[in-house]
């Protein structure tokens, strides 16, 4: 299968999708017995410089610092790249060992995915050469978060919404609607191995929360890999994080139209 053959749910008339996000974290400098809040990226301020210029050649002109306190955090998010002032999609992001990128529903797989190839390439680029330091990808995840209203008419939850919209089905015990109200709200975490991508985990989290000031299902569906080595200095990285986004998106994409069931499906097909 080619990587990119399949659709997401972003091609749907009436998609659930309220985000997708792709995250590359990098090795912090400090020995592993340092809790990570305690270790340094060397390369982070000269990278960012570089990077805020680096951005606005590929259309993010608009730039926005999360927090006044000198000091980053390791791992966290502190610089956003807009494209439009009023638009907050879609999105660059970069912290001490960390980069993003963010989209919203209206997002089409193959510009999404140049546009994370993209910001791969332009940190590698921005990145300082240093002797005793280097950077160093760990971790890769591609993530894609979906929400559904309930419909409070039918006093549906989520054990209800996954019994009658998923593939999935649950049951409670007997004594749960009487003596346990709010059992049936909450969050339900799911993760499998996958095959053939070395350490990687497809991870699916649903549970209930609001999305828009509605009660909703929120479900998180991801594939995350921890790399145990990387080939930047080779200059292969770019090529072999394709290969995964595609890998990774033939994953989640599948799962979705599976997972639904066909009288939802309809909804957001229009049909």
């Amino acid at each position: 299968m080619n990587s990119d053959s399949v659709s997401h749910t972003s091609q749907l008339p009436n998609a659930p999708l309220t985000e997708v996000v792709f995250e590359m974290r990098w090795r912090l400098e400090g020995a592993k017995s340092i809790p990570i809040p305690f270790k340094n990226d060397p390369g982070f301020y000269v990278m960012a410089d570089r990077f805020a210029m680096a951005a606005s050649q590929h259309g993010f002109r608009f730039a926005r610092k999360l927090s006044a306190d000198p000091q980053a955090t390791p791992h966290a998010i502190s610089w956003r790249f807009y494209k439009q002032q009023e638009q907050p999609f879609p999105l660059w992001q970069i912290g001490p060992g960390i980069l993003a990128v963010n989209e919203s529903a209206s997002y089409e797989w193959n510009s999404y995915k140049k546009l994370c190839l993209d910001a791969a390439r332009t940190l590698i680029r921005c990145y300082p050469k240093m002797h005793k330091f280097r950077l160093e990808p760990f971790y890769l995840e591609l993530r894609y978060l979906d929400s559904f209203s309930l419909d409070e008419k039918v006093n549906e939850n989520l054990v209800g919404f996954l019994n009658n919209s998923t593939s999935l089905s649950l049951a409670l015990p007997t004594f749960v609607p009487g003596r346990l109200k709010d059992l049936a709200n909450g969050q339900l975490i799911l993760s499998s191995a996958v095959k053939g991508m070395g350490e990687t985990l497809f991870v699916v989290i649903v549970g209930t929360g609001v999305s828009q000031g509605i009660k909703s299902v929120i479900m998180e569906s991801k594939v995350l890999t921890k790399l145990s080595e990387t080939s930047i200095g080779r200059g292969q990285f770019v090529t072999e994080l394709g290969r995964w986004l595609g890998n990774a998106h033939n994953i989640t994409s599948p799962f979705f139209k599976e997972f639904i069931k066909e009288h939802l499906m309809k909804k957001f097909t229009g049909s």
